[in-house]
């Protein structure tokens, strides 16, 4: 998938493009296709640069999804990314997670 960034209609400003891997779509999908209200949309910041631990969800609804453990407002969660868009944080059982 291919995203316009930062695009100005009169052409004063060129486009950025930015392409999302089929990884990190599918993750975004299989975890946000649920609508759960669990989920914490967040707004992509400087912040989702720093590493995180890279996991997997073993157990449960979102079995198969990676992403990455983060502090989110002193909770530990897991955070899927699209990076340079968007991220979503949601708390899973450790007992679900396996640490890649």
């Amino acid at each position: 998938m291919r995203y316009k960034m930062n695009a100005c209609h009169d052409g004063a400003i060129p486009a950025e493009i930015m392409t999302v891997s089929d990884r990190e779509m599918n993750n975004f999908m299989l975890v946000t296709r649920n609508g759960d209200e669990q989920l914490e949309y967040l707004t992509y910041t400087d912040f989702f640069e720093k590493e995180g631990r890279k996991v997997q969800i073993i157990d449960g609804v979102f079995a198969g999804v990676e992403g990455e453990i983060k502090r989110i407002k002193k909770d530990r969660c897991v955070v899927v990314t699209i990076k340079g868009i968007t991220a979503v944080a949601m708390q899973v059982p450790f007992s679900q997670l396996k640490f890649i």
